[in-house]
């Protein structure tokens, strides 16, 4: 090889040794960028959304909560704030509400009617319990309406069709006749919402006698499609109450597990005669994602033995799909 040769091949080598380092440059520039990229974060089963308004003592507030995205509406709730404090001197809303209800299917609506004392400003909150479209399929969302005459008890009883089972359910009732606090200005109370069959939920209203008009309830339920792999387990807790007094109760879901809806029985709950508890249900919510919350305040003196049962229904956070066979 000549001298002429010799030269050409180191350059040549020179070239391609220098066409390595860049390309190595290149990649070791490259790698802490792939390392940076981080993994989609999976949605979660279900979300919660809200919607505020203002209320003041003597008044009445709606709100609505709307579900957004790739969900459906499984329930809802409220909360009046601030709530009653008996003191002395009380505080907060004296609230009831008779308006907790489904919107077809992406959204929640809540009412709260407050009494004229004790003087109080402050929202009312409306909450939408969301879930995500890939773990349940609405199939419909049952309404009916029904006039319950004074001093009367309805238990309308929602079906939901065949194939199908319920998840939430809700209610729109007459409101006070009155915002004076007496038992002269209370319609109609509700005093059980909550599923009695996997395919049924059951809404009792009494309309009060002392009140002698009719009163008018909406009802909703909303039905999901039966699939396999997919169940709506429940929880509850039940909290004693008496005369001049709060009461609360938390039903949590088991691990692994989102909460979907919420419901409540008031207890006892009269036959054909008798009085039934008189309160105010001011909070009933979703807490993070297991938990339904209820709180109340009594009105008046209450029946022997009151008591109200909350109840949380859950679903897996998960669907297990079987794999084909190859």
């Amino acid at each position: 090889m000549g001298t002429g040769e010799k030269r050409l091949l180191r350059r040549r080598l020179a070239l391609v040794g220098a066409a390595a380092l860049v390309a190595l440059l290149a990649l070791g520039a490259a790698t802490p960028a792939v390392a940076k990229k981080k993994k989609k974060k999976k949605a979660p089963p279900a979300v919660t959304t809200s919607a505020i308004a203002p209320l003041s003592s003597g008044g009445s507030a709606s709100a609505t909560a709307n579900c957004t995205g790739k969900t459906h509406i499984s329930g809802g709730g409220y909360v009046a704030s601030p709530h009653l404090e008996f003191g002395p001197p009380a505080t907060g809303f004296n609230a009831v509400s008779t308006t907790s209800t489904p919107v077809g299917a992406t959204a929640w609506n809540a009412k709260s009617d407050a009494f004229s004392t004790p003087a109080a400003s402050g929202s009312i909150t409306t909450m939408a319990r969301c879930e995500s479209n890939s773990l349940g399929k609405l199939a419909v969302v049952v309404t009916g309406t029904a006039t319950v005459p004074s001093g009367t008890l309805d238990n309308l009883v929602i079906h939901c069709p065949s194939g199908s089972h319920v998840v939430g359910a809700g209610y729109d009732g007459t409101g006070l006749g009155s915002y004076v606090p007496s038992f002269g200005s209370f319609r109609m109370f509700i005093l059980q919402s909550r599923r009695t069959a996997i395919n049924q939920w059951t809404i009792s209203a009494f309309e009060s006698s002392v009140n002698p008009a009719i009163g008018t309830i909406n009802v909703a339920a909303i039905c999901e499609r039966d699939a396999k792999g997919r169940s709506i387990g429940e929880v509850a807790q039940i909290a004693n109450f008496g005369s001049l007094s709060r009461a609360s109760a938390d039903a949590t879901c088991p691990a692994k597990q989102h909460v979907l809806s919420g419901g409540y029985l008031l207890s006892p709950i009269p036959a054909n005669s008798g009085a039934p508890p008189v309160v105010g249900v001011d909070e009933f919510e979703p807490v993070g994602e297991s938990t339904w919350h209820l709180g109340l305040h009594t009105i008046g003196p209450q029946p022997a033995g009151s008591s109200v049962a909350t109840y949380a229904y859950c679903a897996k956070d998960t669907i297990k799909k079987k794999k084909k066979k190859k």
